[in-house]
């Protein structure tokens, strides 16, 4: 899953207004903020999908909700796991954003995130868990049946 999620490191928008490539391939066509989006794709196309209604789901919102729901919601960041973002002012309400975190460092508190809509693309990002804009994590493998 992790790989799956690096291997679309690059894909970005045609004209900046969530369109292109991320729009036909992580929102269904959809021209809206595909950070949700994406990160539902990415578990998709590795065969682990989220909980949850996807059309629901591509709003941050709903999927924090669900994550929270279905027991996921955890106090650390995760392999694989998921990281939400508070973002102020944000019509997508008080979590904004999220990403999947892709590598825990050694120290314990930076981990690295491949997220969608990340300056109109796909990237990486570096954080630490003590980041003040971070909402939440979710860890859909905490059950052990899952294998990032």
């Amino acid at each position: 899953m992790v790989d799956k999620a690096r291997s679309q490191l690059g894909i970005k928008e045609a004209t900046g207004k969530n369109d292109g490539i991320p729009a036909t391939r992580y929102m269904g066509g959809d021209t809206l903020p595909w950070c949700a989006g994406f990160v539902l794709w990415v578990y998709k196309e590795s065969g682990l999908p989220l909980p949850g209604n996807w059309w629901k789901n591509r709003a941050v919102n709903a999927l924090f909700k669900t994550m929270r729901e279905s027991g996921m919601e955890t106090k650390r960041p995760a392999l694989g796991g998921l990281v939400f973002f508070h973002r102020d002012h944000s019509a997508a309400g008080p979590t904004g954003h999220v990403e999947i975190v892709v590598d825990i460092h050694k120290d314990g508190y930076g981990f690295t995130t491949v997220g969608g809509n990340v300056g109109n693309a796909v990237r990486k990002s570096y954080y630490s868990r003590l980041d003040k804009r971070i909402a939440g994590f979710a860890d859909p493998f905490a059950d052990g049946g899952h294998n990032p």
